[in-house]
């Protein structure tokens, strides 16, 4: 007898507003409108089809390099914090072995993808010097998350006092590499910031406070974007790059959407994991995908005014409580409920493509591919997760994580510097979201 799942709902309450208020907010005046001025990125340039992982070509040559350089950094170490929490996560939690390996195998593939940046920048030898220190790093937090999981207090300060030695090997190497321009101390300090946020929300997930746990992946998922900027300019400043474009409106938003995409993005593939495996963790992680959802919600204000930002709430509120409802109908082998659940992410697609259009002049059928896609990626993520092909959920997992810092991409250069202005240095960060609930 199959066993009963229950229900979980990510409920994102919103006040209610019609598609004509959407169009309306993005069509009036001042901060209610998209300037005509905007640029609209050529067909070519918006998000395709391609099913690939994230792996990243850095090159410091072409337009923009050291923005390009920034994003492929944000997407790369953003990613290593979201797979290496899932790697831990997964050595404390009883799962099946496929899972383990998968996870393991996600982790090992974002390594390649940063050595081969190096190899890219720095040539070989710094390559493989890198990639040592990086694997230890890595071996190591999984042997802590082990002994944790074993109550073994002993195996958890040898991990500990191994860490604490490649802290300062990275810092060195970190600094070295940008030639001094991030120095010793704060190369170090940044890295062990990362180590110390990896190992506190493994803590907390094994004593059961799973919000302290969300919160920390959190920090570290900004702290290691942020340290990716930092690092990007340094990097493109040693190799002679002009980095004046970074500071560039329309770039830094850029940055602030690779972030608020890419957490939805990791966080939405961790919530409806959650909704398939009945976990504990639910709640906690419902809360961490309302507060990006508002964070998202407030970018927008900040914008196109209150007025859009409450008709784009109340949109991607829809957005998120389908794929929920798709997650649970999955989890129950629901099939008129799945179908109720893509009906409603179809109609979310047409009327995001028409609220962006709006605001970005960007044509309505192109951004409906993009966000046809973006469903997609997360649906059959969830349907692969669910029947046990743990290796392809994340293989479509990574490609749905690297679609969204293409439609970042596409986003900002059509809103264009005179909009993106508007939004406040470091991004948005307040705004109205919901609540999360079984």
């Amino acid at each position: 007898m199959r066993k009963e799942i229950r229900k979980r709902v990510v409920a994102v309450s919103l006040s209610t507003l019609s598609v004509a208020t959407v169009l309306t907010a993005c069509g009036g005046s001042t901060h209610e409108s998209a300037p005509s001025t905007a640029r609209s990125p050529s067909p070519a340039s918006m998000p395709g089809n391609s099913m690939g992982g994230t792996a990243t070509v850095v090159s410091l040559s072409g337009p923009h390099p050291a923005a390009q350089l920034r994003s492929a950094l944000e997407m790369t170490l953003g990613d290593h914090v979201l797979l290496t929490v899932e790697l831990m996560r997964d050595k404390l939690r009883p799962g099946p072995t496929g899972r383990t390996q998968a996870a393991v195998a996600a982790v090992s593939d974002n390594t390649k993808t940063l050595s081969d940046a190096m190899h890219q920048i720095y040539g070989a030898r710094t390559a493989a010097t890198f990639t040592t220190l990086w694997n230890a790093h890595v071996q190591q937090l999984s042997d802590y998350a082990v002994a944790l999981a074993g109550h073994d207090t002993s195996g958890q300060r040898a991990a500990n006092a191994q860490l604490h030695h490649i802290e300062g090997d990275l810092g060195t190497f970190l600094s070295t590499a940008t030639e001094g321009r991030l120095t010793p101390a704060a190369a170090r300090q940044a890295v062990t910031m990362h180590i110390q946020m990896l190992l506190a929300q493994a803590d907390a997930y094994a004593r059961g406070d799973y919000a302290s746990a969300y919160e920390m992946e959190t920090q570290g998922f900004d702290h290691m974007t942020a340290m990716a900027d930092e690092l990007a300019s340094d990097i493109a400043a040693g190799k002679g790059v002009p980095t004046t474009e970074l500071s560039l409106p329309s770039q830094q938003l850029q940055s602030a959407l690779d972030r608020l995409f890419a957490e939805h993005m990791g966080v939405m593939v961790e919530a409806m994991r959650s909704a398939v495996d009945q976990s504990p963790d639910f709640a906690s992680v419902g809360a961490t995908l309302n507060a990006n959802t508002a964070q998202l919600g407030a970018a927008i204000g900040a914008l196109y005014g209150h007025a859009a930002a409450d008709a784009f709430l109340n949109l991607w509120a829809q957005h998120v409580n389908a794929l929920m409802a798709y997650a649970n109908a999955t989890a129950t082998h629901d099939d008129a409920a799945k179908a109720a659940a893509q009906k409603s992410l179809a109609d979310f697609v047409v009327k995001m493509a028409q609220f962006l259009g709006a605001a970005t002049h960007l044509p309505a059928i192109q951004l409906t591919s993009a966000l046809t896609q973006h469903d997609m990626h997360l649906t059959d993520q969830i349907d692969a997760y669910a029947t046990g092909d743990f290796t392809k959920a994340a293989s479509i997992a990574a490609a749905g994580y690297a679609h969204m810092f293409t439609l970042a991409s596409t986003l900002a250069t059509a809103i264009g510097d005179t909009v993106a202005a508007r939004l406040p240095t470091g991004g948005a960060q307040t705004g109205g979201g919901g609540t999360a609930h079984r």
